[in-house]
């Protein structure tokens, strides 16, 4: 039986992990995990779990839901405020049946620590280029096996992010208050802040929120069409 599967896998790489308190430590990548792991349950190969105590590791069947897992991993590595590498590897990965992340191989998983180790973690301009809107949380995309042409991902998200990186205090309280409210209008937003309907819509536009929320649906859909056209011209050579 073929176990091979095309896939995304993340790894976050927790910086300078040795002055963070084990505790905090633990309880905050507890707390990634859970999170990720409930929400992505249904595009998930192997769960979102620690490795070697700092590190985070997921493997996603999904190329567009491995995004959205990239970006809440991202926002819960902020709220929790812990630095870290963040390598995307696109692959495969060999055995979707071994459950054991420390046992999990492929292309997918290696190219995701290529992206730390070999390129995040010795600032190389290749990634470092990508990274200059926040020191704290650096993000690499790699395929070494020339899928497709993955710098055209690393350009997507690297807009995306700076985009977000501009956002005042404000302006992310506010869009995170209507991400968790979907069904509410601008109207009753503007009444839980206590803000006119006017200022919450200049608020919106300032932070750019539908042009981000477009791009980001954008990188999606570029994301499955690049995996069906994958799936699709490996089915063709069977």
């Amino acid at each position: 039986m073929n176990n091979r599967e095309l896939c995304l896998a993340i790894v976050a790489d927790i910086k300078q992990s040795g002055i963070v308190r084990n505790d905090r430590l633990k309880l905050a990548i507890d707390e990634v995990t859970k999170q990720l792991n409930a929400k992505f349950k249904a595009c998930i190969i192997t769960e979102f779990t620690l490795k070697n105590g700092d590190e985070i590791v997921g493997v996603m069947s999904s190329f567009a839901e491995g995004y959205s897992a990239y970006k809440q991993m991202y926002e819960l590595l902020e709220v929790h405020k812990l630095r870290a590498y963040i390598g995307l590897g696109f692959g495969y990965i060999e055995d979707t049946d071994e459950l054991d992340i420390h046992k999990v191989y492929g292309t997918a998983i290696t190219n995701a620590y290529r992206a730390v180790n070999q390129y995040l973690k010795l600032n190389k301009s290749n990634a470092r280029q990508f990274n200059s809107y926040n020191k704290d949380i650096t993000t690499f995309v790699y395929d070494e096996i020339g899928l497709f042409p993955y710098d055209a991902i690393n350009h997507f998200i690297t807009y995306i992010n700076q985009k977000n990186a501009k956002r005042t205090k404000k302006q992310i309280e506010v869009i995170t208050y209507m991400e968790n409210h979907p069904h509410l209008s601008y109207k009753e937003v503007a009444a839980h802040f206590d803000y006119s309907e006017i200022n919450i819509y200049k608020i919106i536009q300032r932070s750019e929120y539908q042009l981000v929320k477009d791009a980001e649906e954008s990188l999606k859909g570029l994301l499955q069409f690049i995996q069906d056209s994958l799936i699709n011209k490996s089915s063709e050579f069977k």
